[in-house]
C-alpha cells in the first residue's frame, strides 16, 4: 500500500463541478494530492507491505498509520489556505496537469488574481497547441469563455452559491 494524502478545497471542488455542469458536492477527489512517502523525510516512493491474507503482526500497519499522522495529517493542516494551494499548484509534483488546466484559474479568481488566471489559461493552451492537440485546444478554450463569462461569480463563490 502506498499512501496518497489528499487535500480539498471545497470551494474550488464545488466551483469547478458547476462549471463543468456537475452538482457539486462536499466528498470527491482531492484539489492536490502527494504520495505520503515523498513527505516523509528521505523523500521517496514509500509502501508498506502486507500479507494478502492478513496484516501480518501490525506493525507495517502502524508504521504507516503513525507516518499519516505525522507527515500527511501537518502536510494538510499546512497547506489547507487558498494562498499555499495556488503556490502549490505551480508544482506538478501536487496536481495532475490536466487538472491544474481546469483548478488553478478558479484558486487565482478566488484570490482575486483575475490577471493570473487568464494568464495560467492562456499558457495552457499555447502548450497544447504545441503538442498539437487541436481538440484540446478547442475544449479548453471553450471552459476559457465560461470563466471568462463567470469570472465575478467565481471571485465571489461561497459553496451555497448556485449559478
Amino acid at each position: 500500500v502506498y499512501p496518497v494524502v489528499g487535500l480539498r478545497h471545497v470551494i474550488i471542488e464545488a466551483a469547478c463541478s458547476e462549471l463543468e455542469g456537475k452538482t457539486p458536492t462536499l466528498s470527491g477527489p482531492p484539489t492536490l494530492r502527494k504520495v505520503l512517502g515523498y513527505l516523509m523525510p528521505e523523500s521517496n516512493f514509500r509502501q508498506w507491505l502486507f500479507d494478502g491474507d492478513s496484516l501480518g503482526d501490525g506493525e507495517s500497519l502502524i508504521g504507516m498509520f503513525d507516518a499519516i499522522q505525522t507527515y500527511g495529517l501537518p502536510f494538510m493542516r499546512d497547506n489547507a489556505s487558498l494562498e499555499k494551494i495556488d503556490k502549490l499548484m505551480n508544482n506538478y509534483d501536487y496536481i495532475f496537469r490536466h487538472e491544474r488546466a481546469r483548478k488553478w484559474p478558479i484558486a487565482k479568481l478566488l484570490l482575486g488574481k483575475r490577471d493570473e488566471a487568464m494568464h495560467v489559461m492562456e499558457d495552457y493552451i499555447s502548450l497544447l497547441e504545441s503538442e498539437d492537440r487541436i481538440e484540446a485546444v478547442e475544449d479548453y478554450k471553450r471552459y476559457l469563455e465560461l470563466i471568462v463569462e463567470k469570472a465575478d461569480w467565481i471571485e465571489s463563490y461561497t459553496y451555497n452559491t448556485k449559478i
